[in-house]
């Protein structure tokens, strides 16, 4: 059965993806949506003959449709033009199309008073318009969706559709799992309270609130051995506090997964071109712009004059000069420029439907700058790191511990304000005809339960306020806090600015360079008693110490480029194509249906690498459609010959996973925590089993495992006999590159996929015991070793050493140079 998992957050996807990827490079499982990809895939057959307007460009029609009923004396609430009128409106409309409510029936539910008059009218006006025009807006995708479902191409790849985490359904969604039948699944986590241990903090300042976290964080990083992934901050006011964050967890050398965006009129390049519209000179720009050259315009051809003049001062390479090479600098305001033409395009796009009227100079620069104040650029780039995720977002999430800062009432809680075009008592009027809008009372439900989502999504707890708010007056601590306070009976610790900044960088580290002190060899072993091994782990430790120090204990990766199509990337596909084939056959393979197998791999291939996104990677389209056909060929290479081995093997598990959800030890060593991922077990009608293992790359032998440089089969063996209680005969690696069984470890010589001339890897009932207890000493040694700190450079496998070497990512920064 197929099944397409849709979450309602990307944060919800990126951690399903990263506890399948955890410990196990190469191999994922089930590649979840959201619900917004969801639905672009769902209504990608009907959209593309229309256009999509975003929410800048529907505001923009929407203010030139009040104009236009403004001059007919159509509108009897609204009396004039004002920028926080459309965007209002532009708001409750698509409320109302995510209750899946159209303008005529607006009308009919409401009481008659003129601003709905006014709000029906504009709505009804807008929809005519988008519908002649072959126009659709961010909600119409919903209603879309809807409508076309069951005849999208998309939705006939899954037998089910399986919604989790949504909690609460709006209107437009209902319908959608309605329309799905049968295909529809929905699940949701438990929400019970996790939370075990908090800690409360009451500090001067924000400011100083942040720094106090920033201490903190990298206490519990370095002494608790807490990864970075793993641990959360968690803001209701984010405007308040991500400057904050941004400033001082830079200082601090604290990664955080975060984009600083900045309003796009602060940027210092975006200043100097207002105020050269005023007629002032500046760094940026010396020349005058002419009023002469906009005069008898309209938007489109000032939008046109605007971009020819920028290009004529040299932009965007003049950044460079001005900046000095400054990269930062040059970055910052490229940004800018970019988010200023893509203003400019979406003005002349909508030029394109709806004619300006002939405007001037003042007026140009009047209209660009209000439109400028409503956009933002990135400032900096978003990196690996602490998540910074609103409580909302929390929905199903876990983590290891979650810090809260801005714990004050009319925060979080927050102070919600009556809305004043569709007031209070008529939303709850509204809804008591069977609809769900908002209203103060669902809103404050709404907080709590994202209270609720915050107190499920950890075992541990870090909480704190300021004392004094921005305009000095004093704060009044959280309700929710203050209840946390009193269940846990936990004491609030006061914190002041000059307990917590110091003038010199916070450190992270402080022994003698190339040393590792005593106290980080006790935090070392702490976070190695509790953090699960991977046979991964146990190999590179085994083919390298030092290379497991670099990668393992200071997370240290290759540069590689965003995007970049890698050897990691090409056997995740293949991994993930052969995963669903066999799940897709399980009760086997027949000769004269190999034509049929190369269609479904070939459909398999294009789904799955278009998931990836990865065509961009590729310098040219035909480089890309080389490399799918030759995954394809790889591939059905290797099924050729599975389907001409005898026996009655069959795939009883694919990606079998242990030690992921729940702790998992092999009873010879219950101290050391395993995890793994097998890709293929089999049986025989007999019962017994064959642990299979896809490479993309060379595959191992039995003289690395002697050698204690790849232990994989043997810990797989050991799981697979341990949780299925059922004797496994042996264990193989598939080479994808060879298309065949490459190498095996088995104790029984009459398995069908060895050949007669195979005689390596074949061993008796004592050679195999012998085997097994080589590889729980071995293990034994290894945990006890990384415990212990010991990462000595004594590879055992290594580039530097022959051709025939393992590959490493660190050649460049290694100082072993070979044995003398």
């Amino acid at each position: 059965m197929k099944e397409l998992i849709v979450y309602p957050t990307l944060y919800l996807v990126k951690q399903h993806r990263m506890k399948q990827l955890e410990d196990k490079i190469g191999v994922t499982g089930e590649y979840p949506v959201t619900y917004e990809i969801f639905i672009e895939k769902c209504i990608e057959d009907v959209s593309v003959s229309k256009v999509f307007l975003g929410d800048f460009k529907k505001n923009l029609l929407i203010n030139r449709i009040f104009q236009k009923l403004k001059k007919q004396n159509r509108l009897e609430y609204f009396d004039t033009i004002r920028q926080g009128y459309i965007y209002r409106i532009g708001e409750v409309i698509g409320e109302l199309k995510r209750q899946d409510i159209d303008a005529k029936t607006f009308k009919s539910i409401v009481c008659e008073k003129p601003s709905h008059h006014d709000i029906a009218l504009i709505y009804l006006t807008y929809q005519e318009f988008l519908t002649k025009n072959r126009l659709y807006d961010q909600e119409d995708r919903y209603i879309i969706c809807k409508e076309n479902i069951f005849k999208s191409e998309f939705m006939k790849c899954w037998d089910t559709v399986h919604f989790k985490d949504f909690f609460d359904l709006t209107p437009i969604q209902q319908k959608i799992l309605f329309a799905l039948g049968d295909k529809a699944r929905i699940t949701n986590s438990d929400v019970t309270s996790k939370m075990q241990e908090i800690t409360g903090i009451k500090a001067q300042n924000r400011r100083t609130e942040v720094y106090k976290l920033a201490h903190v964080i990298l206490e519990d990083i370095n002494k608790e051995g807490l990864s970075p992934e793993n641990i959360c901050i968690v803001l209701r006011n984010q405007d308040a506090y991500k400057p904050l964050l941004h400033d001082i967890f830079k200082e601090a050398d604290i990664p955080l997964h975060m984009e600083k965006k900045v309003s796009l009129v602060q940027n210092p390049f975006i200043k100097a071109l207002l105020r050269l519209f005023q007629g002032e000179f500046n760094d940026y720009f010396s020349e005058k712009l002419s009023d002469e050259i906009f005069k008898s315009h309209n938007r489109n051809e000032c939008i046109n004059i605007l971009i020819d003049f920028l290009i004529n001062q040299g932009y965007p390479e003049k950044f460079c000069d001005i900046h000095d090479n400054d990269l930062s600098l040059v970055k910052r305001d490229l940004e800018a420029l970019d988010s200023l033409k893509g203003l400019l395009t979406e003005l002349h796009d909508m030029d394109r439907i709806i004619s300006e009227e002939v405007t001037d100079m003042t007026d140009f620069a009047h209209l660009l700058e209000s439109y400028i104040h409503s956009r933002s650029y990135n400032y900096s780039s978003t990196i690996d790191g602490i998540w910074v995720i609103p409580p909302a977002m929390l929905r199903g999430l876990s983590f290891d511990k979650i810090y809260v800062p801005g714990m004050v009432e009319g925060e979080f809680p927050r102070d919600f304000r009556p809305d004043w075009l569709l007031k209070d008592w008529e939303r709850a009027k509204i809804n008591e005809k069977g609809y769900c809008f908002d209203t103060l009372d669902t809103l404050l439900e709404k907080e709590g339960e994202s209270f609720g989502f915050l107190m499920a999504c950890s075992t541990k707890g870090y909480f704190s306020y300021p004392m004094v708010m921005e305009d000095n007056t004093s704060s009044i601590v959280s309700s929710y806090l203050e209840e946390l306070f009193d269940q846990f009976c936990c004491p609030v610790e006061t914190v002041s600015f000059d307990s917590v900044y110091y003038r010199e960088p916070i450190d992270n580290f402080t022994p003698d360079p190339g040393v590792i002190s005593g106290k980080t060899r006790d935090r070392l072993k702490k976070l190695f008693s509790k953090k699960p091994f991977s046979t991964t782990a146990f190999n590179m430790y085994g083919e390298c110490p030092y290379k497991f120090f670099l990668a393992r204990v200071l997370n240290l990766t290759s540069p590689e480029e965003e995007g970049e199509y890698t050897a990691l990337a090409r056997g995740t596909i293949l991994h993930k194509i052969l995963e669903i084939f066999f799940r897709n056959h399980r009760e086997g393979l027949y000769p004269e249906k190999k034509d049929e197998y190369r269609i479904e791999l070939k459909n398999l291939a294009d789904q799955i690498m278009g998931a990836c996104g990865i065509k961009d990677s590729f310098p040219h389209p035909l480089l890309f459609e080389i490399e799918q056909n030759e995954i394809v060929n790889n591939i059905m290479n290797y099924v050729t010959g599975h389907i001409a081995q005898k026996g009655d093997f069959k795939p009883i598990f694919l990606e079998f996973g242990f030690g992921y959800k729940k702790g998992f030890s092999l009873n010879f060593a219950p101290d050391i925590l395993l995890t793994g991922k097998i890709d293929r077990i089999d049986e025989d009608t007999e019962g017994r089993l064959v642990v299979f293992d896809y490479k993309s790359g060379s595959t191992p032998d039995i003289k690395q495992v002697e050698e204690g440089t790849n232990l994989q089969l043997p810990l797989y063996i050991m799981a697979v006999e341990q949780l299925i209680k059922k004797s496994v005969v042996g264990g193989a690696f598939i080479s994808l590159k060879k298309g065949s069984v490459d190498n095996i470890l088995v104790r029984d010589k009459n398995l069908p996929f060895i050949s007669k001339r195979r005689r390596k890897g074949i061993l008796n009932q004592k050679e195999w015991a012998d085997m097994m207890e080589t590889v729980k000493n071995t293990v034994r040694t290894y945990a006890d070793s990384i415990r212990e700190s010991q990462f000595p450079l004594q590879p055992k496998k290594c580039p530097k050493a022959g051709m025939y070497g393992s590959y490493c990512d660190f050649t460049d920064v290694c100082p072993w140079e070979g044995e003398k």
